[in-house]
């Protein structure tokens, strides 16, 4: 019999725990996504991982390939890959409930293939965790000059990244890497000016900066540094004493300003959830 091959890693999409017959176990079913394979894990334990997360990515152990049926698949258990690894391109594990349009992720997994090495590790790194990945490819706050829709600044950062690795073919000074790099990090996160406009949500308005090739690494730092990808780290160091308020101000979430009606979101909104404050309120 023919063994599969199945990707080394997968998108936990969803979990469901449900307890054992006899009570002293706990039964295990996970819906796993890479664009190469999808299939439903299944798995029994004494305890319950709390360290698996929706989002977050796994490897198969233990799979038992000849009892695959129907796209469900024993195992002895998933383990978590808790830190990041260069080679995995995260784009090929994006699924389709994240984001519909599949010619968009597909072309953000090609731009991340041209990055090399040092900044798809970068990339990975800042983007590793699950809910800060998801957030990334879904988030609702589009850019000023587009329909509010979740997912837009996603699809604008593919295309304004693709579009300056072509502007620049050609050019000595100008290292492509960075540059997509910086497109599809910087641009959809931060470097951005918030415009009041109708909805729940406040616009956001990009603005492109082009430094000289000298003066990118400062400006790359701090672009990330104030892009709001780290708010919630920075806003424990406020807690805490450690940064100024100032500081959060500069971040797209601290300059967003909400009524308290605004702050409350409904409980249908996927992400936040209802009663909890989106960002700080003035």
């Amino acid at each position: 019999m023919h063994t599969p091959i199945l990707p080394f890693h997968f998108r936990l999409v969803s979990l469901v725990r449900l307890p054992g017959a006899a009570g002293r176990e706990v039964m295990n079913e996970a819906v796993l996504y890479h664009k190469d394979a999808q299939i439903t894990a299944c798995w029994t334990s004494r305890h319950v991982d709390i360290r698996l997360k929706r989002g977050c990515c796994v490897a198969l152990r233990g799979a038992c390939f000849h009892q695959l049926r129907n796209g469900r698949l024993p195992v002895s258990r998933l383990e978590l890959i808790d830190k990041p690894i260069p080679a995995i391109n995260p784009f090929h594990t994006i699924p389709p409930t994240w984001l519909a349009d599949r010619d968009a992720v597909q072309r953000a997994a090609m731009l991340w293939d041209r990055m090399g090495r040092p900044l798809q590790h970068l990339f990975n790194a800042v983007m590793w965790e699950g809910g800060r990945f998801y957030r990334y490819v879904t988030g609702p706050v589009g850019c000023s000059d587009y329909p509010w829709e979740p997912g837009r600044n996603f699809r604008h950062a593919v295309a304004v990244a693709e579009q300056a690795a072509k502007l620049s073919s050609g050019l000595s000074d100008i290292s492509g890497q960075v540059l997509i790099a910086a497109a599809v990090v910087l641009l959809l996160a931060g470097a951005a000016t918030v415009a009041r406009r109708s909805g729940p949500f406040a616009a956001v308005s990009v603005t492109v900066v082009q430094p000289a090739q000298a003066d990118l690494a400062p400006v790359l730092k701090q672009a990330l540094t104030q892009s709001g990808v780290f708010y919630e780290a920075h806003q424990a160091r406020w807690v805490a004493g450690q940064l100024p308020t100032e500081a959060l101000r500069q971040e797209p979430q601290g300059r967003m300003e909400f009524s308290h009606e605004r702050v409350m979101l409904d409980p249908a909104c996927p992400y936040v959830p209802a009663g909890k404050p989106l960002c700080m309120v003035s």
